[in-house]
């Protein structure tokens, strides 16, 4: 869980137990080390396995099947009190799902933050080649996850997009069902009456 560095410190990796550890996770067949306590004071949902009536309270290994290990562990490297670290773009769709699984809610609303984000950057940007297909997956994180913010933003950006040669063929192939469309239609409607927005 964690090793100590040139200068002394410890930093946390979850790769080798230390002197906290009181449980072994394996994802992917590999192991991560961690604490009960900590992992409890984090997520709801651990707090009943290992405090509840589920029989990996006395269980020293938990599989964790059709975890991801790289994922798995930027979500412990994020949760952590030793290294809390940032959500970011490059692990935010690795840390969302098991923010969302886990009820970090905390961490959730970081992703929700970093991802709303990304998608202000994207409006200022010239639209390339295969944007608006970005888009739409942000949008559809949105709606699975019950990101507030980044719907907000999703929906706002791609109503300013053009819409029958643009963004309506990315909606469709992504199967995003009627309900969205007329949201993103109705945005549209009213930026365009009120001068917001340009034909």
């Amino acid at each position: 869980m964690a090793t100590q560095n040139e200068a002394g410190s410890t930093e946390v990796t979850f790769e080798k137990p230390d002197p906290y550890t009181d449980i072994e996770l394996l994802v992917e067949g590999e192991s991560l080390y961690c604490n009960k306590t900590i992992l409890s004071y984090a997520s709801p949902v651990f707090a009943k396995m290992f405090h509840g009536e589920f029989t990996e309270k006395d269980q020293a290994k938990i599989p964790l099947p059709e975890k991801k290990y790289d994922d798995f562990r930027s979500f412990l490297l994020c949760i952590h009190p030793a290294t809390l670290k940032e959500v970011t773009t490059e692990n935010v769709e690795k840390v969302l799902p098991l923010a969302n699984k886990y009820q970090v809610s905390h961490l959730k609303e970081k992703c929700d933050v970093v991802l709303e984000k990304i998608i202000t950057d994207y409006s200022y940007k010239i639209y390339g080649y295969g944007a608006q297909d970005k888009l739409v997956h942000y949008l559809e994180l949105a709606r699975n996850f019950d990101l507030v913010k980044t719907n907000q933003k999703a929906v706002q950006v791609i109503a300013s997009m053009s819409w029958k040669n643009n963004i309506k063929p990315s909606l469709e192939k992504a199967g995003i069902d009627d309900k969205v469309k007329l949201e993103i239609l109705s945005r549209r409607m009213e930026d365009l009456e009120s001068g917001k927005l340009k034909l």
